[in-house]
């Protein structure tokens, strides 16, 4: 959708005195609106395992998963668009993006006696992102764009544990 701002009176003769202003209020258009512009779509693979050994003293889970993005929002201002183009360009569906990575989660539970027992947490999480496709401009040097160069390559990973005795 179009977004349009109230410009004012046009000053009639030069000088901002009073009076001298135009009885005519004018608008300009400051965003341009892309009726195109719908969600992002995602195509979503997960591999899971859940084990439990000795009588589910040591239990947890192994996943692995892989999710790739199209049609991702970008907005107008982040786009490739020349400065004669006299404003920002339309936000629009341009990016591809991939995550791909693990999720190991290890559980321990040891019951002491009926009232008492033992047990931890543990999880892993890595993920790594990687931009496929943005609208980069064409002549900017690789190192400072986005898409799928080493530098634009983000990996996070996360360990979690916990653990108490309850009485």
């Amino acid at each position: 959708m179009d977004q349009w701002a109230f410009g004012g009176n046009a000053i009639m003769d030069g000088s901002a005195k009073p009076g001298n202003t135009s009885p005519y209020s004018y608008y300009y258009q400051t965003i341009m609106g892309n009726p195109d512009a719908h969600w992002e779509k995602v195509k979503k693979f997960n591999f899971g395992i859940d084990y439990g050994f000795l009588n589910d003293m040591f239990a947890g889970s192994v996943e692995i998963f892989k999710d790739k993005r199209n049609d991702i929002l970008i907005k107008g201002s982040e786009r490739s668009v020349p400065s004669y183009f006299g404003g920002s360009a339309p936000t629009a569906n341009l990016g591809k993006a991939e995550s791909k990575g693990f999720e190991i989660e290890l559980r321990f539970n040891y019951p002491i006696n009926k009232d008492m027992r033992v047990w931890a947490n543990m999880n892993m999480t890595h993920a790594a992102n990687k931009i496929i496709e943005r609208d980069d401009p064409a002549l900017r040097p690789p190192t400072s764009t986005r898409q799928a160069t080493p530098s634009a390559r983000t990996a996070r990973t996360s360990m979690q544990a916990s653990s108490t005795t309850t009485t």
